[in-house]
């Protein structure tokens, strides 16, 4: 099995892997088999800075509208492109509108 554990703060991604493991572990030993887990450590999450995502989208609703502008959630997008290139600041998603 594999899969991604992502979380903003580092005491969380500690207490995910460590009950991941814990559980895998028990699970196997219930059936009478044993559990090999091994968890790399990935990317960190992107934290967007609240004045210069205010300031990234004042200056996107100057170039295509305020309507075309979208605030999304808080997510934790996997690989993120920021860490790649060592850059932490504004990651910016806009649409055209038709």
């Amino acid at each position: 099995m594999t899969g991604t554990i992502r979380s903003y703060e580092p005491e969380i991604r500690a207490l995910a892997t460590e009950r991941l493991t814990t559980i895998a572990n028990q699970v196997a030993k219930a059936f009478g088999a044993e559990a090999d887990t091994a968890i790399e450590k990935g990317y960190d999450a992107l934290w967007n800075h609240s004045e210069e995502t205010q300031l990234a989208k004042r200056a996107m609703e100057g170039i295509l509208g305020a309507e075309a502008v979208i605030e999304t959630h808080q997510s934790c997008p996997v690989k993120t492109f920021a860490t790649i290139h060592n850059i932490d600041r504004v990651l910016l998603f806009s649409r055209a509108l038709n």
